[in-house]
């Protein structure tokens, strides 16, 4: 009798089964970091003091401040931070301190793969998202030769290699003749608010 046969037999006379392949053998990234959540805000109320702590005292980031978008595919969300609800305590309440003529400033957050860290950082005055990419709408000066009261429309992508939003293009609206901008999932003025 072969080794195997006899192997087999042995352990059904044991009542024993072979053992069995797990069913999946990897964790996902967000199994193994429930707390995510809680960390990227921590994270980004901890950057908001060091940055600004020295003008502001203290800098309080509430939770509305603080928004999940998806757009590397990471398995976790990034998050957009609009500091038009950010408060700064030595301006007594709300504050203007980073909204401007450019329109506010927004800071985008990553988790996947590795520590919090900041994927961008600009004054916007709305965007888009879809996946691996942000599309923004910028001061016209953004733009090569832009001005003032226009508008700049970038295209950031999603760059692995780096682990940042790389911008790949700016188109520039001078008037009507420039054609009309898509309206934007995430209003500036309204993240602000």
């Amino acid at each position: 009798m072969s080794r195997a046969l006899l192997y087999a037999a042995a352990l059904m006379l044991s009542g024993c089964a072979a053992p069995s392949a797990p069913a999946r053998a990897v964790a996902t990234e967000a199994e193994l970091r429930p707390d995510y959540d809680a960390q990227m805000r921590a994270a980004i109320r901890e950057q908001a003091q060091r940055d600004y702590g020295a003008d502001c005292g203290v800098v309080s980031v509430p939770d509305r401040a603080i928004n999940p978008v998806e757009v590397t595919g990471g398995g976790l969300s990034e998050y957009v931070v609009s500091f038009g609800r950010v408060l700064c305590q030595a301006d007594g309440g709300p504050t203007t301190r980073w909204e401007g003529t450019g329109g506010d400033w927004l800071q985008f957050w990553s988790g996947s793969g590795g520590p919090p860290r900041i994927i961008l950082e600009q004054s916007m005055y709305g965007f888009s998202v879809e996946p691996g990419r942000v599309i923004a709408q910028q001061h016209g000066t953004f733009c090569e030769d832009g001005a003032g009261p226009n508008l700049c429309l970038v295209t950031y992508l999603w760059n692995p290699q780096t682990r940042r939003l790389e911008i790949a293009s700016r188109r520039y609206f001078d008037g009507p003749e420039d054609g009309t901008p898509s309206p934007v999932q995430y209003d500036g003025a309204k993240l602000s608010r």
